[in-house]
């Protein structure tokens, strides 16, 4: 199922954007934070049947662009989705929707990054959303303002590019989530609490416009 989301505060942003997390990835199944090491076969099984619900709800619209994040889960899942869509353009690399960086705990088993003091308590607060309350520039984690930030920046020059054209973007997790902050509420206050009220499963779809 495709979830749409509508511009609810009527700022300029694009009317028909596609946001697709990426299928299951090795450190998903893994349960590692962050790292890339591309999908698992059900991360592939995920895709395709992206690729499916997407080419149902296009019918016969053209996206006018297909993008990644140049990070390995997201580039395989675009090429799947692609190749089900039956895409004909080369894809656009956008580094700007890429996950939040974990700095010193990227790639770390989630098992030992529950046993670090800053991370445990978190955990025992927030869950496992606690990735949303975490700032720790000792650590060198990307502070998520930043993150917000460059995904702003992200959407305003998909719209300058491709107007009200369809672009078809796959993304991580957080990244998509923070697009929807941008679509519903277009404010960084509360912006940690509003993250952790959504849970956003692998190949979910979100349409904004």
């Amino acid at each position: 199922m495709i979830t749409e989301i509508e511009n609810r505060y009527g700022g300029s942003l694009p009317k028909s954007l596609y946001f697709v997390r990426h299928g299951q990835s090795v450190a998903n199944a893994n349960q590692t934070a962050g790292g890339d090491l591309g999908l698992t076969e059900l991360g592939k099984k995920q895709a395709r049947e992206a690729g499916v619900e997407l080419r149902t709800h296009l019918d016969s619209e053209v996206p006018m662009a297909f993008v990644h994040t140049g990070l390995a889960r997201s580039q395989m899942t675009l090429e799947i989705i692609a190749d089900v869509v039956g895409n004909k353009i080369p894809f656009i690399e956008h580094s700007g929707f890429r996950e939040r960086h974990m700095g010193n705990y990227e790639g770390m088993p989630l098992s030992e990054a529950f046993k670090i003091p800053e991370i445990k308590s978190l955990h025992e607060v927030h869950g496992r959303e606690f990735t949303s309350f975490l700032e720790s520039k000792e650590n060198k984690v990307e502070p998520l303002i930043e993150m917000y930030g460059r995904i702003a920046t992200g959407i305003t020059a998909l719209l300058g590019e491709y107007k009200d054209g369809t672009v078809v973007v796959v993304g991580h997790a957080g990244s998509m989530k923070i697009v929807r902050s941008i679509y519903e509420q277009a404010t960084v206050d509360n912006l940690r609490s509003y993250l952790a009220k959504i849970s956003v499963k692998n190949c979910e779809i979100y349409k904004f416009g």
